[in-house]
């Protein structure tokens, strides 16, 4: 079959340019027999991009473990504070009058409190209406409009000490308004009523030291046109209480704090306020840290034995042609499997981690659970034990026996988990006094950063890790290589233009030979 790849300009005369002319001369289909000796050459290429392709999925894998680890981290930084566990929860038998909210560091007991007067703002207001129909005003209009007395001056007055100035012919009362609850320093809030014709002032803080005073500078713009009192102090209010009927206080706000727990009133009255440890939220914390743990191992043991399907190799561009989607599909999630399998880094990350979940604690003192003696130095004496063997160390919770431990010893289960190491260490796992939640912390911080090492972050604008120089090496040995096919390519045409010129020529003179002979016999 004659196939032309690329044709010259056929020049004048006799001569024909015969670079990339399939088989004019002899017949050959140069472009299907340079294709397939390019099927021999490509096959080194072939296998680097396939070695590559196996590295940019082992570095995928590698990610996805990182990943899970990093959750798992997160949760065993909150496991390892002894905040978690100390977390407290507040009953009041009155929320109407007291509620409560307390800090971990709050004392466990029971407060009767007895509000008998509750903190107030200092306030001020007119004293009238400040003008004589209510329904006809409009606090939009400069001042000027409706008190003529205000045209052509200038008005100045302070309020707590905060100097205001405002122009009555530009000027609304809303303005005004706006002006004084912007000027934060001056401490108050104002406002007009519009139904009673009254303007209104409440300081921000409530209290005995809570004060308004208001003066009149240039003019007597608050006394006379707001009806507002200019000649004295006015006061907020304390709170008044009492604790357990013994302890008698003020509060110049509506709460009192007291060994960690802060007392939220709301009306004058009596309730009794009961601190104690919030048993729901800290068994929620180790819920949520085992469930972390569990699914960070199960991504790590799934890619550790999962299948290695050597006979699968990626696709090369050529077999892709030849495959529908579906095909590739299938044969790419077989090629794709085991990446991980067997990887002694995954094996020592989870190895460690489960001789960890089924380690003690040494050095702890015993408690008192359902009237025996027992000492909490270990997940399954709170009720965290692993599956059965086939689940690879999977923990499970026995909820009734955590929430058992933690109601009769929560500073124990609070030991069992963040015992500092001896030295503070953030990367020892082998001390056994330090609690569970710092060693597994230590032991994933630790894998985290090997990890990084071998397969890097997507995040990293330099990735230095061992994958990636050995991705890159290998994409630098394929572009060599690519360059290298596009000459032998080269090379081949030339080969076969050479062979079509010759065979051109030698058909030539045969044909004059052939002419010649043909001349002599007539």
């Amino acid at each position: 079959m004659a196939y032309i790849g690329s044709l010259s300009n056929v020049q004048s005369g006799n001569y024909v340019d015969y670079s990339r002319i399939s088989g004019l001369a002899t017949g050959l289909d140069t472009e299907s027999m340079v294709n397939a000796l390019m099927q021999a050459e490509r096959i080194p290429l072939d296998r680097l991009l396939q070695e590559k392709q196996i590295w940019e999925w082992k570095q995928e894998d590698y990610r996805t473990v990182n990943s899970a680890l990093s959750e798992l981290r997160n949760k065993l930084f909150s496991a390892k504070l002894q905040s978690t566990y100390l977390v407290k929860k507040t009953t009041s038998t009155n929320t109407a009058v007291v509620t409560a909210t307390a800090t971990p560091t709050a004392s466990v007991g029971t407060y009767y409190i007895t509000v008998t007067q509750l903190a107030r703002p200092a306030t001020a207001y007119s004293s009238d209406p400040i003008v004589s129909n209510v329904d006809d005003f409009d606090p939009n209009k400069p001042l000027a409009s409706y008190w003529t007395n205000l045209a052509n001056t200038s008005i100045e007055f302070e309020i707590n000490g905060r100097p205001f100035t405002v122009d009555p012919d530009t000027i609304s009362l809303n303005q005004v308004i706006a002006q004084v609850n912007a000027d934060k320093a001056a401490g108050v809030t104002m406002a007009y009523d519009a139904q009673s014709g009254k303007l209104f002032l409440s300081t921000t803080a409530t209290g005995s030291d809570a004060k308004i005073t208001l003066q009149d500078v240039s003019g007597t713009f608050l006394k006379d046109t707001l009806k507002l009192p200019t000649t004295t102090t006015l006061t907020g209010q304390d709170a008044a209480l009492t604790i357990n009927d013994v302890f008698s206080t003020n509060s110049h706000t509506n709460s009192y704090t007291i060994n960690g727990t802060t007392f939220h009133f709301s009306s004058v009255g009596n309730a009794t306020v009961t601190v104690g440890y919030d048993v729901d939220a800290i068994v929620s914390a180790v819920k949520g840290m085992v469930d972390a743990y569990n699914s960070a191992l199960k991504t790590m043991t799934d890619l550790y034995y999962q299948k290695r399907n050597r006979d699968y190799p990626p696709l090369t561009d050529e077999q892709r042609k030849a495959l529908t989607q579906d095909q590739i599909e299938k044969w790419e999630k077989l090629a794709r499997s085991g990446m991980l399998s067997n990887d002694p880094t995954l094996d020592n990350v989870i190895s460690t981690l489960r001789s960890i979940a089924s380690s003690i604690v040494e050095g702890l003192p015993t408690s008192v659970i359902d009237g025996k003696e027992v000492t909490l130095n270990s997940l399954s004496a709170i009720g965290i034990n692993t599956e059965n063997w086939w689940d690879r160390g999977q923990l499970k919770v026995d909820e009734s026996k955590l929430r058992r431990a933690i109601e009769a010893d929560p500073e124990a289960v609070m030991r069992l988990f963040t015992n500092p190491n001896a030295t503070g260490s953030l990367t020892d796992t082998s001390d056994p006094n330090s609690g569970l939640a710092v060693r597994l912390y230590n032991t994933v911080n630790n894998a985290i950063k090997i990890i990084t090492g071998i397969a890097g972050t997507s995040s990293d604008i330099a990735d230095n890790s061992s994958i990636s120089q050995r991705i890159r090496e290998l994409s630098s040995r394929a572009a060599d290589l690519e360059r290298r096919l596009d000459e032998k390519r080269e090379q081949y045409y030339r080969q076969f233009t050479a062979l079509e010129q010759a065979i051109a020529q030698m058909n030539s003179q045969s044909a004059y030979l052939a002419s010649m002979l043909g001349g002599g016999s007539r």
